[in-house]
């Protein structure tokens, strides 16, 4: 396979696009974990105002 890899230009621009997805990818998800999220206060306010704009039927 490397053999392959070091005769194919295009399996090596693919390993390449491959590696920087996975690196990009990473990158984005230490983000995320880092990226608070909303306030407990503003979930809050947006689950009571979905609760009184849609009522759930009775059961």
């Amino acid at each position: 396979m490397k053999l392959h890899l070091l005769m194919c230009r295009d399996c090596r621009r693919y390993a390449r696009q491959l590696a920087w997805m996975q690196q990009a990818l990473t990158l984005a998800r230490s983000a995320d974990v880092a990226t608070p999220g909303l306030p407990a206060a503003a979930r809050a306010r947006i689950r009571n105002r979905l609760r009184n704009e849609h009522p759930r039927p009775p059961v």
